[in-house]
Formats: C-alpha cells, sequence, structure tokens
C-alpha cells in the first residue's frame, strides 16, 4: 500500500488500547522504506474518529483497530480482531443452549469479533434455531455489526439477540434499541447473561430528574468526522432559545468535563451517545442525550426509554 502509492509521508493513528504497539510499527516501517512515520497524540475512539488534521500532513494514514466507516482518500483502516479457542467457544455455545427460549434469533458482534459470527450461526442451525444476521442500515459496514452508537442490525423480526462479546454496554443498547429478549456470550469472561437494564434506566431518569428545572444548557457538538451532528445540535439550540433558556453552543474535539468551563446547568450532548451513558458521574452536572433534553423540553417524560443512535444521514458532511 505504502509502495503502490508511492508515500514519503506516513501517519498512524491508533485507539488508546492499541498505542503501545505504535512504536514499534513506526519503527519497522522506517528501518524497511525510506519514508518519515508520523504517530498520532490524539485518542482515538472508533472509525468516527478520524485524525483529519493529522490526515492534511501526510500521504497515507494508517487507522488501527477499526472498521471502515468512509470512504475517504489517504485513509486505510486495519482492524484488529480477537482470535478466540474454539474449544473454549464450542462450551459456551453449547451452555448457551440453556438461555435461549426462541426458536428464531438474530446474532450481533462487534467488529472484532466479526469473522465468528458463521461460525456461531452454524452451531445454532445445527441445534435446530434459525439465526439471522441483518445488514443494518448505511453506518454499518458488516452484516451483524454493533456499534456503541447504531444497533440496527439487531432491529429484525426475531424475538431474542444473542450479542457474543465483552463489556455491558452494547448489549444494554441493544435491549433498550429493540426492546427484545438479549442474551450476551462473553468469550474473554467465558461468561453467559440475560441483559437487564433496570440499573441503567434509574440511573437515566435520575439524571433526567436532575436537569429539570434549568435555566442555562450548553449543547456539545463534537468535531469527530463520524459523531459531528451539528444540524440536530442546531434544532435544539434554536428549540431551547425559542422557550427562553440562555442557550450556548459548544463544538469542541474531545468532550471532558474540564474542557467545558461555561456555567449552565446542564449539558446536552450530540456526540457519541456513550459520553452521556457510560461517562455522565465524571460532570459536575447532569449531561443529556438529545432525546432525554427533548422531553424535558416537550414536558413529556415517559416511561419509554429510547437509545440515542447515530445515523449516517444525522452526520454532517466535513470533510
Amino acid at each position: 500500500m505504502i509502495d503502490g502509492k508511492k508515500a514519503k509521508v506516513v501517519g498512524l493513528q491508533f485507539p488508546d488500547g492499541l498505542v503501545r504497539f505504535s512504536q514499534d510499527v513506526k519503527d519497522r516501517l522506517e528501518d524497511e522504506r525510506d519514508i518519515l512515520v508520523i504517530l498520532s497524540g490524539n485518542s482515538s475512539f472508533g472509525s468516527c474518529d478520524i485524525d483529519l488534521d493529522l490526515l492534511k500532513r501526510v500521504d497515507i494514514l494508517f487507522h488501527f483497530g477499526h472498521t471502515r466507516m468512509f470512504e475517504i482518500d489517504k485513509v486505510e483502516y486495519i482492524p484488529v480482531k480477537i482470535i478466540l479457542d474454539e474449544g473454549i467457544l464450542d462450551d459456551l455455545l453449547k451452555k448457551s443452549l440453556f438461555y435461549i427460549v426462541s426458536d428464531k434469533i438474530s446474532l450481533v458482534t462487534t467488529p472484532q469479533y466479526i469473522d465468528y459470527l458463521e461460525y456461531v450461526r452454524d452451531f445454532y442451525e445445527h441445534n435446530g434455531i434459525t439465526c439471522s444476521i441483518s445488514k443494518g442500515d448505511s453506518r454499518i459496514k458488516g452484516s451483524g455489526m454493533v456499534l456503541g452508537c447504531n444497533f440496527s442490525a439487531a432491529k429484525g423480526f426475531e424475538e431474542e439477540v444473542i450479542f457474543l462479546g465483552s463489556g455491558s454496554f452494547h448489549p444494554i443498547g441493544i435491549k433498550i434499541a429493540t426492546q427484545k429478549r438479549v442474551i450476551r456470550i462473553d468469550p474473554l469472561m467465558q461468561d453467559i447473561e440475560e441483559i437487564t437494564v433496570e440499573k441503567l434506566l434509574k440511573q437515566r431518569y435520575a439524571v433526567i430528574s436532575k436537569a429539570m428545572g434549568f435555566k442555562s444548557v450548553g449543547i456539545l457538538v463534537s468535531s469527530k468526522i463520524g459523531q459531528n451532528r451539528f444540524d440536530l445540535a442546531q434544532k435544539l439550540y434554536k428549540e431551547t432559545l425559542g422557550k427562553g433558556y440562555k442557550t450556548y453552543l459548544i463544538y469542541t474535539n474531545l468532550i471532558r468535563p474540564e474542557s467545558i468551563g461555561l456555567k449552565v446547568d446542564i449539558l446536552v450532548n450530540t456526540a457519541c451517545p456513550r459520553i452521556a451513558i457510560d461517562d455522565y458521574v465524571s460532570f459536575n452536572k447532569p449531561i443529556l442525550t438529545p432525546i432525554e433534553f427533548d422531553m424535558i423540553l416537550q414536558d413529556k417524560i415517559t416511561d419509554e426509554y429510547k437509545m440515542d443512535e447515530i445515523r449516517m444521514e444525522d452526520i454532517y458532511p466535513i470533510f
């Protein structure tokens, strides 16, 4: 790829969890070729987060750890896959048969495990369970793939979803977004669990309750290529101003509590949905998703909680 493009300046971008490998990759590339390699010093949170400033300085940028979301000239994605012990996976799949109650299920996973979905489907169908691996919307590049901001691949007609992967955010998001029964098979922890969302919903409604009665609001807009929902932020800004509140649009690359110096009562996050859900305790004021904020604006707090998701058509064109 480097030779084919006759690249002389190469950029490397790694997520925080893989940045320890960046020096070895840099040293090897420069040892083997007469090129300059520049390391991105910015955090990378997904395929939605390309270092566009570095991209201006290089002939090619290698983005490690994530699958392709955008077709951007000079950007090459290098996904990182997890290799599983098939014996352990087989044992987990056999145990999972005791959790599944439907004869038609949907299979989803994260990009790290995507190569195992066909194997999992073959196992279940051999055991008389019909499996669907759906494409998802235009933001999703692989069938059966879910992201922390998009669960469309799990929204088929099946009544039950099997999530292959680690962590709780994705399966909880699937549960809320689809209202289906969700089983998580975690190959790393070697654990199987039916997902419940009561704890999360209790947390979110507590945040909503604290935000009610606000007088001023800061609406956060991300400059990251795959998180920039400027149109949505502007819509909320105009609606909020129209209702007589003090409102501020805050445009930033990295959303952290210490980087927001405005004295406002609440924040509304239009960037990565995980910021409001996972990191809310880091902020000294309520931080809401756009859907939660709209409930307050319209004075319609309902029990029908909806997960904030990003579609490709929501993204403001910044490149």
